[in-house]
């Protein structure tokens, strides 16, 4: 049994790994930013007999909220294996990398979204 904290928790990619976490018996802190949205992902999962130890709303470009999330989760969970982030946070993190380095250089690590029909894990 893993203690799993997902952000983004909403995402469609989050709900459904969630899915995954609680039919295996992960402990599992949701933290999205619309506490409705999560409401609703949080109840199907307890639905499907998913142990959710606790929830946080919050806006992951406020930085100043981070380190409240991890205390919460850590204390909710009673520390943390597994961290999922799918928040949509990658196009923000790249605008803020192109404004500090060429993102051309090849030296450069760039995070990025990647647009596209299908994903394939092997």
């Amino acid at each position: 049994m893993n203690k799993t904290l997902i952000i983004g928790a909403t995402s469609a990619i989050a709900a459904e790994t969630a899915k995954l976490f609680a039919k295996r018996g992960d402990r599992l802190f949701l933290a999205a930013r619309s506490l409705e949205k999560m409401e609703a992902v949080r109840k199907d999962l307890e639905v499907r007999g998913g142990k959710i130890c606790g929830t946080f709303s919050l806006d992951l470009t406020d930085v100043s909220q981070h380190e409240l999330l991890i205390s919460k989760a850590i204390n909710a969970l009673d520390g943390v294996d597994t961290v999922l982030v799918a928040a949509q946070l990658i196009t923000s993190l790249q605008t803020i990398i192109s404004r500090n380095r060429n993102p051309q250089n090849p030296s450069v690590l760039s995070i990025c979204s990647i647009q596209g029909g299908h994903t394939t894990n092997v």
